[in-house]
This record gives C-alpha cells, sequence and structure tokens, in this order.
C-alpha cells in the first residue's frame, strides 16, 4: 500500500512538474502530441534530479514558429489590454 501511494505522489509531481517546464520553456500552455512535450515528460519523470538543474528551472525560450507566433500574439493582447486600463 505504501508503493502505491509513493508512486502516485511520484506521478503526480512529475506530470506538474513537465507542465511547468513546458510552460516555462515554450511559453504556451501545453498540448497533447505538440512540439516538446516529450522532453517535457522526460524531464518531469527525472524531477529527482532536473529540480536542481538551472537549465531546467529558467530555460531558454524555443524557436518553434508555432510557439513563436503564439508568445507574439499573448504580448499584443497584454498590451492592448494595458492601454485600455
Amino acid at each position: 500500500m505504501g508503493w502505491a501511494i509513493f508512486f502516485f505522489v511520484y506521478l503526480v509531481i512529475s506530470i506538474a512538474m513537465a507542465k511547468r517546464y513546458y510552460l516555462r520553456r515554450h511559453g504556451v500552455p501545453g498540448s497533447t502530441g505538440g512540439p516538446g512535450t516529450g522532453t517535457a515528460g522526460y524531464i518531469g519523470l527525472a524531477w529527482p534530479i532536473t529540480i536542481f538543474l538551472a537549465r531546467v528551472r529558467n530555460p531558454s525560450p524555443c524557436y518553434h514558429m508555432v510557439h513563436i507566433a503564439a508568445r507574439n500574439r499573448a504580448r499584443e493582447i497584454l498590451a492592448m489590454r494595458r492601454q485600455e486600463g
């Protein structure tokens, strides 16, 4: 029973770490099968080690065309909201 609880907690933390890394790296919420989801999943599974790596805590932004366009769109929306007050 103790192993089941440990495994469940490990998986929950793995999913949270993968989502957090994907959002920081790509700047957009994750999508199933999207670019970079596999890498984020592997980083999430190795979270006991990767939480100490600076490249995982503060990753550089990706250069995938879809993600660049989405980040630019989000910046434009924020700028419009600031102008409106």
